[in-house]
């Protein structure tokens, strides 16, 4: 295993706090990485924080959210009480489908369903932003700059690298088998355990 090479190599790393990290999919896949290495029982290994931020933990309920957050988020100008009752037919068809993912037969229709979903409110407002409720236009993504300085891509140890804010390749390639698991009852784990966890959502 990578971490148990990792504190092999560099020893000095033993027993210090761990806080595992993740935002959006990435929050979905952090309490899995943290629950894998609790598991295996190792004294150098202490996990001691989960900061998860606009986490992708439950996809059925994420779904079900987005088309009345679409509307009390005030993004909109041009969304209509048809589009919404679209979206609202495909993201109950979509929890319905997410009910029965495991199932062979409904699984390719899975997130075709729920994609839609999602786009048919994105209709409405092509710059909608799920993750965000500014109060201007700014762009939220700073983060693609400043990991874009020279200095901070030379602490970093990258060559010079351009970042993007969402990169859908990795994502796509998980998407099929790992997208709606429910990663909750890993954040539960800690949570019995005492472990801190910080969540919250937006920017």
């Amino acid at each position: 295993m990578f971490f148990k090479n990792f504190l092999a190599k560099y020893p000095e790393f033993k027993a210090r706090d761990l806080i595992f990290t993740g935002a959006s999919y990435g929050g979905h896949w952090a309490p899995y990485f943290a629950y894998g290495l609790d598991k295996l029982g190792d004294e150098n290994i202490r996990i001691t924080g989960l900061v998860l931020a606009s986490s992708y933990l439950q996809g059925a309920k994420l779904y079900e959210s987005y088309p009345r957050f679409s509307v009390d988020s005030k993004q909109y100008t041009q969304i209509t009480d048809d589009i919404l009752k679209t979206s609202q037919k495909l993201t109950d068809l979509c929890s319905q489908l997410i009910s029965v993912k495991d199932n062979p037969m409904y699984a390719s229709y899975l997130i075709d369903v729920c994609d839609k979903a999602q786009a048919t409110t994105y209709s409405a407002n092509p710059n909608f932003n799920y993750y965000f409720m500014p109060n201007d236009e700014q762009d939220n993504f700073h983060f693609v700059d400043f990991v874009s300085y020279p200095e901070v891509q030379n602490y970093l140890g990258v060559k010079k690298t351009e970042f993007l804010a969402c990169n859908t390749t990795f994502t796509e390639f998980f998407r099929p088998g790992d997208l709606f698991e429910d990663s909750s009852p890993m954040v539960a784990h800690f949570l019995d355990k005492n472990v801190k966890v910080l969540m919250f959502s937006g920017d």
